[in-house]
């Protein structure tokens, strides 16, 4: 978990709320379960991020060998993708 004494999210920037709805961030897999001591924000357990820190973190200090970012966009087709799939699957 997060060092909140450290970090206080209430204080980060109101446009990450438009970050967390126009996309969605991810941890790379070989991040899942550490940490990391981000200067002048606090110790970030990896794994139990939030979509606002994430956000924060990818898009204000580009952290991007760590974080990745998923658009709306990208996700919806990922989606329909699936679905096609499972469709084509069901005729065989």
């Amino acid at each position: 978990m997060c060092d909140c004494d450290k970090i206080n999210t209430l204080s980060l920037p109101s446009h990450l709320k438009i970050y967390t709805i126009m996309a969605k961030y991810t941890i790379k897999k070989e991040y899942e379960g550490l940490s990391s001591e981000v200067g002048n924000f606090g110790k970030v357990w990896w794994s139990e991020a939030t979509q606002e820190v994430l956000s924060y973190l990818y898009e204000e200090r580009e952290m991007k060998s760590i974080i990745t970012k998923i658009s709306s966009n990208e996700e919806s087709s990922i989606k329909k993708t699936n679905k096609k799939n499972k469709s084509v699957k069901k005729d065989d």
